[in-house]
C-alpha cells in the first residue's frame, strides 16, 4: 500500500485476507504505481500479476467539493 501511495496513487487498500491490493491513481501516474506494486511484491518473493481496468469503471463521481469553514474561538483553547 505504501509503494503505491509513494508512486502517485490517491489511496490504496489490502483486499480481503491480503489476496490483492486495489490502488487508485490519476491516469498519469499508472504506470509508476504499477511498476512500484510489482517491485514491491516481488522484492519479497511473491508472485504478482496487474490486472488493470482499462476502460474508466462506472459509479461514484465527485461533481462538486465544498469547502466549510468552522470557525473556532480562541478562548475555548
Amino acid at each position: 500500500v505504501s509503494a503505491a501511495i509513494e508512486a502517485g496513487a490517491y489511496g490504496a487498500t489490502l483486499s480481503g485476507a491480503g489476496s490483492a491490493i486495489l490502488a487508485i491513481a490519476p491516469r498519469d501516474r499508472g504506470p509508476d504505481v504499477t511498476t512500484a506494486l510489482l517491485c514491491a511484491w516481488r522484492s519479497l518473493g511473491v508472485t504478482a500479476e496487474l490486472i488493470r481496468c482499462a476502460q474508466p469503471v462506472p459509479g461514484a463521481t465527485v461533481s462538486e467539493i465544498r469547502q466549510t469553514v468552522h470557525p473556532v474561538s480562541l478562548e475555548s483553547l
